[in-house]
Formats: C-alpha cells, sequence, structure tokens
C-alpha cells in the first residue's frame, strides 16, 4: 500500500505539474529516501512552487505561482536562517525566521504583514509566546508557555492581551 501511495503520489506531480506550468517537464529525484534535485508542488489551494531539494531539505531560489495569478520568489537562506517567499518584493504566505540569538518565529505574511496566528520562541529565557497579528500588529489574546525540551509548549504561565500592537 506504501509504494501505492509514492507512485500515485508521484503520478499526480508529474502529470499535473504541467498544466499549471510554462515547462512540460518535471523532474524528480529520491536520495535516500529524500527528496532531492529539481521538484515542483502544487499546494492544496493551488499554488505552484518550483524549485530544489537538498537531502530533503529546499535550498537555493524557489519560484511561486499563486493560484490568483501572481509570481513571486521564494527563498532558503544558506543555513536555512529563513525560509519564505517573495511576492512582488514583499513577504508572503508561511515563514519560519530563525535568528542568531536562538530565537525563532513563524507564521505569515500577507504582502509583507505579518497577519494570523504566530509562534516566537525564545529558548534562552525558556518561553514560548502564541498568538494573533493583525496587520504586523499583536492583537489579542497572546499565551506565554514554558518552553520544555523538545521546543513543546507547556503550561500557561501568563497571558497577555493586546489591542492594535500596544498591550493593555
Amino acid at each position: 500500500m506504501k509504494t501505492q501511495t509514492i507512485i500515485f503520489a508521484l503520478a499526480t506531480v508529474i502529470f499535473a505539474a504541467p498544466a499549471f506550468a510554462d515547462h512540460n517537464e518535471t523532474s524528480l529525484f529520491f536520495g535516500l529516501g529524500e527528496k532531492e534535485g529539481h521538484w515542483t508542488e502544487i499546494s492544496e489551494n493551488g499554488d505552484l512552487f518550483e524549485g530544489h531539494y537538498v537531502d530533503g531539505k529546499r535550498q537555493g531560489p524557489w519560484s511561486a505561482q499563486l493560484a490568483n495569478g501572481v509570481m513571486g520568489k521564494c527563498v532558503v537562506a544558506k543555513g536555512n536562517l529563513y525560509t519564505g517567499c517573495i511576492v512582488n518584493g514583499k513577504m508572503h504566505g508561511h515563514w519560519v525566521l530563525r535568528f542568531p540569538n536562538g530565537n525563532i518565529e513563524q507564521g505569515n505574511f500577507a504582502f509583507g504583514k505579518r497577519q494570523g496566528h504566530w509562534f516566537e520562541q525564545n529558548p534562552y529565557v525558556g518561553v514560548v509566546e502564541d498568538g494573533m497579528y493583525v496587520s504586523s500588529r499583536k492583537q489579542g489574546r497572546w499565551f506565554v508557555r514554558y518552553l520544555l525540551r523538545g521546543g513543546t509548549k507547556g503550561a500557561i504561565i501568563r497571558e497577555r492581551f493586546f489591542r492594535n500592537g500596544i498591550e493593555e
């Protein structure tokens, strides 16, 4: 069954991708069971992403064609410091931001503005905060939790409330 699922998934990518892309060929390689080489991927909502995998991780520049026709470029920084897509010169879609001090932030951008649910992890202090952004401003209830081993969230130690980016 597992082999059939993998074959079906490969066939879906191979035969579906040319309908959305400007090229007639999609190269797929597996190295030790991980994605390798050039890939074309289609998300559930119809967005098309194209680029290269090295050892199962996205590397180098990626192109993006959103279902609404907007074109963009996805980036994977050396050392995986940040990953996400640039559309019309602005961060768009899901991003993971890893900072040299160890902090990790992840969530969505809507054409350059933080939007929706975000996680902000500070391993040195040992906490993770999660809450909502609206137009790059913290909004509503944010939870501060202990950060447990392995990066999992522990008990809530504090709640913060924001209105238009200002803590109340």
